[in-house]
């Protein structure tokens, strides 16, 4: 079963806005101590990447 943003944020006890926003790397919507909490979520429901859509990547990444 695929781990969602639902997943995570529940996880974290924070939002899926929050979840989004931090692994889409847009620092000005949340804490540091928020992102540590959201980035530790994959390892604790052992996934080892989270894949997101192209869209959500920069140009550059592509």
């Amino acid at each position: 079963m695929a781990v969602t943003i639902k997943d995570i944020a529940k996880q974290a006890g924070v939002s899926t806005a929050t979840v989004s926003r931090v692994l889409s790397d847009q620092t000005a919507f949340y804490s540091e101590k928020t992102a540590k909490k959201v980035k530790k979520q994959p390892k604790n429901l052992a996934i080892k990447k989270i894949r997101l859509p192209l869209n959500w990547l920069p140009v550059a990444a592509r």
